[in-house]
């Protein structure tokens, strides 16, 4: 046998990635909204296939009444949406797009005036605008507590 003097070894996915997030707040059209999405096992840079967990908040309008962490965070980001927007009109939809941590996380955001407003790179924004820093943090932190993962 020959022994390599560079053996390969496992890297570790102590993290989790959030591929993709989809939050529809309740509306006048459809009064109980939901919160969806999935998350994969991360080792900061790579995603691995498999071990994922998936996050479903069915009826947000009834969770908000009894989940007080999670109304918090549905608030800030409501508001941090039409800041970024610069619009007033109720906030419909936070779809959030990553499926590879290589490349930038995109988010686009739904109104219900039929507007909406794209953040191309979530990551670089978040590096100049420490307002959307936090929101986005507390936004994906949420997601995790929501998932039954412990966030450290």
């Amino acid at each position: 046998m020959i022994a390599n003097p560079t053996p390969i070894t496992a890297a570790t996915f102590a993290g989790m990635w959030i591929t993709n997030l989809g939050i529809f707040l309740p509306t006048s059209e459809k009064p109980r909204g939901f919160l969806a999405g999935n998350l994969l096992p991360y080792d900061g840079t790579h995603l691995l296939a498999i071990g994922g967990v998936r996050v479903n908040v069915m009826d947000l309008a009834s969770k908000r009444t009894t989940d007080t962490m999670l109304d918090g965070v549905l608030t800030n980001l409501t508001n941090e949406c039409k800041r970024q927007a610069s619009n007033t009109s109720e906030v419909k939809f936070v779809n959030v797009s990553a499926h590879d941590s290589t490349k930038p996380v995109f988010a686009q955001i739904g109104f219900t005036d039929g507007n909406f407003h794209r953040i191309p790179d979530c990551f670089a924004l978040a590096e100049t605008d420490s307002v959307f820093s936090g929101v986005l943090m507390a936004t994906m932190a949420e997601v995790a507590r929501q998932a039954g993962l412990a966030v450290s």
